[in-house]
């Protein structure tokens, strides 16, 4: 399986608007980069990291969270992907959207507006 790959920037998404954080993740997960809108501010997204490792830690069964575009399910060792633009649901290791989530905390939280 190929590792997650993604990065992070500040950019401006329509004309005449301030920066914004972006996340992208590349194919096949590219969906992914819809977290971006649900989890926005350093607060949501520090909220969702902690929720997931509540259920890796086995302290909860499952936490559901995204967009109208994305929405995820995570459980301990899998994390669903529901996409509203695909035609397929897509599978990935929870271990792998911890890296994600938690080093899109640390973006956040070092590249406040």
């Amino acid at each position: 399986m190929t590792p997650l790959q993604y990065h992070f920037e500040r950019k401006a998404i329509w004309e005449n608007e301030p920066p914004r954080a972006v996340m992208t993740v590349e194919k096949p997960f590219a969906m992914l980069t819809d977290l971006s809108n649900s989890l926005d501010t350093f607060e949501s997204a520090k909220e969702a990291f902690a929720q997931i490792k509540k259920v890796v830690s086995g302290k909860e069964k499952k936490f559901e969270f995204g967009s109208d575009q994305c929405m995820l399910e995570v459980y301990k060792r899998t994390t669903n992907i529901h996409y509203k633009f695909g035609d397929e649901n897509a599978k990935m290791e929870t271990d792998e959207l911890v890296g994600l989530v938690r080093e899109w905390v640390g973006f956040l939280g070092n590249n406040k507006p």
